[in-house]
């Protein structure tokens, strides 16, 4: 048996301002000093993002806040006269501002629906909005089993797809189960006789509409209805956000619930059984703990597919997926931009922003501070013809003139 893991990664620190509206500053991140960026985080080539200037806000899925300081702060630092908020108001808030024309770039953990692809001709100025994938993230399933010493990456609690559903339904009342014994059987003797208390989300959210995707597609008999963005079991209880499920976590022993691995902290977190030993089909056992690696290496071999007419791209996460390093549940988030839009600066913007976002120094510095996965190689490639696209309408009418000439590859620096 190969059980991979990797430490947790660093903690970040955001500031929420005004009616909750976060602007991100790179004196935020600092490492030293109140002006100082943060040397973990990598900084925008300036030649890339030469003359952006203005106020940009951004709206939408709040997992992806901590990378979008990263991201603010790198960017921020190579053009001074550039002020860039991010407003984690949710997928569906995000959407609907960006669809009414409040911002110019959304987030959301959910790709646009037909409608939404439809409504988007009339927030762009020519054609359709599009996305693409910008932030990954391993969904840890943590757990609180501190007093038997098994909150640590050492021995972590080893679950099978099939059994993680049945804790997650209500089907599965103790810790000590024989099903979760005889899947751990080197800390068997640990586990106590202590009730599982299920944590779920009690807000619509992606990361929960991602983890019943996981349990349908790998225990359909076991969680037969359709995926979505709200959790319809009764069993455990409820709690507000990634926060609000790691805070419940923390004070009370025995529960369980799912939230982004950068979360995790001093939480156990369960490595997922992909693959059951099998004498017979001549199969290991393969083991695989959340991770940064993990997360990439299962987004590598997914299928990728495409949407609408303007180059959206889009993941069909393999969660069934059994290779070795390769961690199932991972959340894709994608960044929403107008193929076309009005303004010169304003389409500058959103293909400087998308594509230092999509690169790898930008990717890296996500990963460095908040733990996101970096998006495989195969994807960033796919995603550079669709935000190399965006123009202005004056530039869309002069194609030699488009605003990818303006803008410096980031991926070759």
């Amino acid at each position: 048996m190969k059980h991979s893991s990797e430490p947790h990664p660093h903690r970040w620190k955001v500031y929420a301002g005004h009616a909750a509206l976060v602007v991100l500053s790179m004196a935020m991140l600092a490492g030293c000093g109140d002006n100082a960026l943060n040397p973990l985080i990598e900084k925008a080539p300036e030649a890339a993002v030469s003359g952006l200037h203005g106020e940009y806000p951004i709206a939408g899925a709040s997992s992806q806040l901590p990378a979008a300081a990263t991201w603010i702060a790198g960017i921020e630092t190579s053009a001074p006269d550039l002020h860039i908020s991010y407003d984690p108001s949710g997928s569906g808030a995000g959407v609907s501002t960006f669809l009414q024309k409040g911002v110019s770039l959304a987030a959301s953990d959910v790709p646009l629906s037909d409608e939404q692809r439809t409504r988007s001709q009339q927030a762009c100025a020519l054609g359709e909005a599009f996305e693409v994938p910008t932030y990954l993230s391993a969904i840890a399933f943590a757990y609180n089993l501190k007093s038997a010493g098994l909150n640590n990456t050492s021995n972590p609690v080893k679950l099978t797809p099939v059994t993680i559903t049945r804790i997650f339904n209500g089907t599965l009342k103790f810790w000590d189960d024989a099903e979760i014994k005889a899947e751990n059987p080197e800390i068997a003797t640990k586990l106590p006789h202590l009730s599982i208390t299920p944590v779920w989300r009690s807000d619509k959210s992606g990361t929960t509409e991602t983890v019943e995707k996981f349990f349908h597609a790998t225990a359909s008999s076991e969680w037969p209805g359709t995926p979505q963005e709200t959790w319809p079991f009764d069993a455990g209880q409820s709690a507000k956000g990634n926060a609000g499920i790691s805070s419940t976590l923390q004070q009370a022993e025995g529960t369980i619930g799912y939230i982004d691995f950068s979360q995790v902290n001093e939480l156990g977190a369960a490595s997922i059984i992909t693959q059951q030993a099998s004498a017979e089909k001549g199969e290991k056992e393969i083991v695989v703990a959340p991770g940064t690696a993990a997360a990439t290496k299962t987004i590598a071999h997914s299928r990728l597919t495409t949407a609408g007419e303007a180059g959206s791209v889009l993941v069909d996460t393999d969660f069934a997926i059994r290779r070795e390093g390769a961690y199932p549940l991972v959340l894709v988030s994608y960044q929403i931009a107008c193929q076309t839009y009005e303004k010169d600066d304003t389409a500058h913007f959103a293909l400087a922003w998308l594509d230092w976002v999509t690169s790898p120094a930008g990717q890296k510095s996500a990963s460095q501070i908040t733990g996101s996965a970096p998006l495989p190689t195969n994807v960033r490639k796919k995603v550079t013809k669709s935000i190399q696209a965006i123009s202005s309408l004056k530039q869309a009418s002069a194609p030699h003139t488009a605003a990818s000439t303006r803008t410096t590859d980031l991926r070759r620096l």
